[in-house]
């Protein structure tokens, strides 16, 4: 099937490639058909999403950044946001053992206090309730 362009009826062919061989002549074109469901724009945006996570990577592979053809302010940017990620993780790990080795136990001890606290205060309630009260008494029997 022609990819039509402008005027130019199927762009990947000769006359439309200034190259002396087009992409499809040469075996580098695979035609893919669209389908409802998967858009083009999505999977491009897939692709330079994770571009930056690709080129980290393979800095931490040992390729070079002339390899990736990348500049030195991409390269030092990447190891940099990847150091402070580290920093994040091992942050965000020392506050979890905190939590696990301090915080838990002393709240359970906390909730159990907190909960005997109120078992004695239903117990006063029950039995509060059963005797009668002698400001009760009190006042029907005194002088009227």
């Amino acid at each position: 099937d022609p990819y039509p362009m402008g005027d130019v009826p199927d762009i990947y062919k000769p006359e439309a490639v200034v190259s002396t061989q087009s992409t499809g002549d040469a075996g580098r074109f695979l035609p893919v058909f669209r389908t409802n469901t998967v858009s083009t724009t999505e999977l491009i945006s897939r692709i330079i999403a994770e571009y930056d996570e690709f080129l980290t990577r393979n800095l931490e592979r040992g390729f070079t950044r002339h390899d990736l053809g990348i500049n030195i302010l991409t390269e030092k940017r990447l190891r940099v946001k990847k150091r402070v990620e580290g920093v994040q993780k091992r942050i965000h790990d020392y506050v979890a053992d905190f939590m696990a080795y301090f915080y838990e136990p002393v709240s359970h001890r906390i909730y159990a206090y907190l909960s005997e606290g109120e078992a004695e205060e239903e117990e006063e309630e029950e039995t509060t309730r059963k005797e009668p009260s002698n400001s009760a008494t009190n006042s029907s029997s005194g002088p009227a």
